[in-house]
């Protein structure tokens, strides 16, 4: 059973609050005795004194029709019932503070807009506690306003962070990821300061869960610097918490731990939070003393906190992390009545803050716990109890439905499983905005969560009774084997970025067949669609293991020029993936194959495939896509398009020279109408400028490039520096927005990064996020020589009438393959792959 939050740390959010919300406030018109006793014991953290002080201190101002004095000691009055957990009331007293503000003459009276911007940045600081993100963003709009009417630019920032921080919580990191880097470039102009060292740490944690690891992690080092270098403890603690999350996240637990260790000390949550993420490090890499030892301070810790949205969560994360090492080390961790226990207190607390989201993921948890200890019923009605509480809130739902699927399927009840499965995939769906980057509090892994879900289903879909699926279950089965697809591009782009629209393949090309290998844990299964006729499904009881160990293998041998084990290798994967349907493909006026490959399968071209007698590309063109979803059914190119050739032939950034590069694009120049920019004039202001002035429907890159399962890997290489995705999205959206978009991206010399099993993601992630309809590249970085030749004859095929980009590229590799026994080798012709459409 997957843990309910993955491995990645539950990165528990520190409100960014303004100053004056730390402290109650000295600005009441007629300060009197018993205001300055209640600020006395609020200091002295005495809560519940101070509260008493200071609800007399209302009613005597109140007596005296003094509204603002009134207003801003329930300004200080929320914050003390913050502090006591005593949530009803501090939202009433802030509500009537503000209320009371802005009835007594607001517009006229600015000396009033102080006061005001103070209590509306308590108020969003209580509304983001309690789970309001939306709300807490409004109400801090308010303060910024206010603030800019006096002109208080520090409140002014101060309020842009807070806003920043509720989008985060609303899962809109590319919003405030953008905010943010606006606010840090305005502050580094001015002297050092706490709203820098703040604003910088949310900038970093923005990044990090936005995929931008190195920046997040440079950023954070300037925040725990100019935090040092200022002296202020709190936020130095909270900067070296978030960096050591950032430096985990680059798989550097060694010194992420360093960072922790420093941080662990002090009083408050943020200490906790620190020794939650060790923790859970500490069982990650299996150091089950440490563990042991650990555990029992946290929970004491917890035991002394107040009441917040954020303690909860932190329960949450200590007993995710105990229900994990119960599984891995049942001798170091707590029974599973104390795990109970310790949910319950975290349930009592949720009800008391009246925020059902947060008890949701209680309930569930504790249903999550039972189904660990296989108490099936109770399991089941706790995940249902928890699927009520989540109602209107997606990001919970999803869980409880999947939660719930596990259950019923236990329990032999398929078709509720199903049911219930196909919720949780439907809300994931309504969620894809959201879905990359949920609140940081609640943060999973992708491949703990979103992707079992999807194969989970697939896998009860194909599970018939009779030997056919149902032809209902087989079209579920592929379109959520598709919206898994898009789901992986939006988890590596850490953005919904890819408008799905679901298409049949007759619409596109009555000439050719789609495949859907999907790798399960037990088998192979194929989806065949052929125009015409209905789904066709056959497995192969082969293992998980054995499939990608036997991929890996062809993948290594295809990249050595003369090795023996190629076509073997290529006879075992086309035994699996197509031997079953060969007869009927070949009655079949099929003409192209359109795989939408799955896992590791995505890291090998099935153009080398060998049926025995034959490689698959003497045979079918191929093509490549995450999805017919994802294909404009329509066709691309006329004859002799022009192109835009840009390329290096010089080493750069460390990559070796391509020396044949000049004569490639000489090539290409010559079979087409094109301009070139080679060398130094290969800049990404040049070719973004050259887009910008002319059009030209196919985009030639002939240059160094990697693609990996990381965004921040993934890139390509000009004379000046590295472009990625987003950049190169950038540069050919103006082709896009003006004259209907590039039609055709060809990457040469590019390859998948060695050893990285989901690399080809990348790849995709490239075509995609380029915003063309089909993209050619390279899985492995080819000699040089013999890509000209391709080439060359990619772009005169290409020019004959009604010749489609797969079949050129096709004739163009079965060209070399005829050439001789050297040139025959598939490490020569094979790599080049066509991704989207085959048109």
């Amino acid at each position: 059973m997957a843990g309910l939050w993955g491995a990645v740390p539950v990165c528990l959010a520190v409100p960014v609050l303004a100053k004056t919300e730390l402290k109650l406030s000295n600005l009441v018109v007629q300060f009197n005795d018993l205001d300055q006793q209640g600020k006395d014991l609020f200091e002295r953290k005495k809560f519940a004194e101070a509260a008493s002080v200071l609800e007399q201190a209302v009613d005597s101002h109140k007596a005296k029709g003094d509204h603002v004095s009134q207003a801003v000691t329930l300004s200080n009055l929320s914050l003390v019932y913050e502090q006591l957990g005593q949530w009803p009331q501090a939202n009433h007293a802030i509500a009537m503070s503000v209320n009371l503000l802005k009835a007594d003459g607001l517009e006229p009276d600015t000396s009033l807009l102080p006061t005001l911007a103070q209590a509306l940045n308590i108020q969003g600081r209580l509304q983001l506690s309690q789970g309001k993100a939306q709300e807490a963003l409004a109400t801090w709009k308010q303060a910024e306003s206010a603030f800019a009417q006096i002109k208080n630019a520090g409140g002014v920032t101060r309020s842009l962070i807070n806003q920043a921080q509720a989008l985060q919580s609303l899962g809109l990191y590319r919003r405030a990821i953008a905010s943010l880097a606006e606010i840090t470039a305005t502050l580094s102009e001015a002297a050092p300061s706490r709203d820098q060292v703040v604003a910088l740490r949310s900038f970093g944690d923005a990044l990090r869960i936005g995929g931008e690891l190195e920046q997040s992690k440079e950023v954070l080092q300037k925040s725990l610097e100019m935090a040092r270098q200022l002296q202020l403890l709190q936020e130095s603690q909270a900067a070296q918490l978030s960096l050591g999350n950032t430096l985990r996240a680059l798989g550097n637990s060694e010194q992420a731990q360093e960072q922790y260790q420093s941080a662990a000390s002090g009083a408050g949550l943020v200490p906790i939070q620190v020794q939650l993420n060790q923790l859970s490090l500490q069982i990650d890499e299996q150091q089950w003393s440490a563990a042991q030892d650990g555990w029992p301070q946290i929970e004491q810790g917890l035991s002394q906190q107040p009441s917040s949205r954020s303690t909860v969560y932190a329960y949450l994360n200590l007993t995710d992390s105990l229900m994990k090492l119960r599984r891995l080390s049942p001798v170091t961790a707590p029974n599973a009545w104390h795990i109970a226990e310790l949910l319950v207190r975290a349930r009592q607390q949720a009800q008391r803050l009246g925020d059902s989201q947060t008890e949701s993921y209680v309930v569930g948890a504790l249903g999550s716990l039972y189904e660990q200890e296989q108490q099936w019923a109770t399991a089941e009605k706790l995940t249902r109890r928890a699927l009520v509480l989540s109602k209107n809130i997606p990001e919970g739902a999803f869980r409880w439905q999947w939660q719930l699927g596990r259950l019923l399927k236990v329990k032999g009840d398929r078709q509720g499983a199903i049911a219930s499965y196909s919720g949780a995939v439907e809300t994931l769906q309504s969620l894809r905005r959201d879905l990359v980057a949920i609140n940081p509090e609640v943060q999973f892994t992708f491949r703990d969560s979103v992707e079992p879900i999807h194969r989970q289903l697939v896998s009860l879909l194909l599970d018939a009774e009779t030997e056919q699926p149902s032809t209902k279950n087989l079209e579920v089965a592929r379109l959520t084997i598709e919206s898994l697809q898009l789901a992986e591009l939006d988890n590596f782009f850490r953005e919904a970025c890819l408008d799905a629209n679901p298409v049949l393949i007759d619409e596109i090309d009555p000439q050719a067949a789609v495949v859907y290998p999907i790798i399960l844990p037990d088998r192979l299964a194929v989806i065949v669609s052929l125009p015409g006729e209905g789904l066709k499904l056959f497995s192969t009881d082969v293992p998980q293991a054995l499939v990608e160990r036997t991929v890996d293998r062809f993948r290594l041998a295809l990249g050595q020029p003369n090795s023996p084990r190629v076509i073997p290798l290529a006879q075992q994967i086309y035994d699996w993936l197509l031997r079953p349907v060969a007869k009927d493909l070949a009655v079949s006026d099929v003409e192209t194959l359109v795989f939408v490959q799955d896992g590791v399968l995505r890291n090998i071209p099935m153009a080398a495939l060998h049926d025995g007698l034959e490689y698959l590309v003497e045979k079918y063109a191929t093509a490549l896509t995450p999805g017919l979803q994802l294909i404009e059914p329509k066709s691309l190119l006329s004859s002799r398009p022009k192109v835009l050739i840009a390329g290096l032939s010089e080493p750069q950034d460390g990559f070796s020279a391509l020396v044949h590069v000049p004569s490639e694009i000489e090539s290409v120049e010559r079979q087409s109408k094109g301009r070139s920019l080679l060398n130094e004039t290969f800049t990404q202001l040049r070719l973004q400028s050259t887009l910008d002035k002319e059009f030209f429907p196919v985009v030639h890159l002939a240059t160094h490039g990697q693609f990996s399962s990381r965004l921040d890997e993934t890139f390509l290489l000009t004379w000046e520096g590295r472009i990625n995705a987003n950049q190169l999205r950038g540069i050919l959206q103006t082709n896009e927005l003006q004259r209907g978009g590039v039609e055709l991206l060809v990457l040469s010399a590019c390859e998948t990064a060695v050893g990285d099993e989901m690399a080809a993601l990348g790849l995709a992630g490239i075509a995609m996020r380029s915003g063309t309809r089909s993209t050619i590249a390279t899985l492995w970085q080819v000699n040089d020589q013999a890509t000209t030749v391709l080439m060359r004859g990619f772009y005169q095929n290409l020019a004959q009438d009604f010749t489609t980009t797969a079949e050129a590229l096709r004739q163009a590799k079965i060209s070399i393959l005829k050439q001789g026994e050297d040139n025959g080798n598939p490490y020569y012709w094979s790599p080049f792959i066509l991704l989207g459409s085959w048109q």
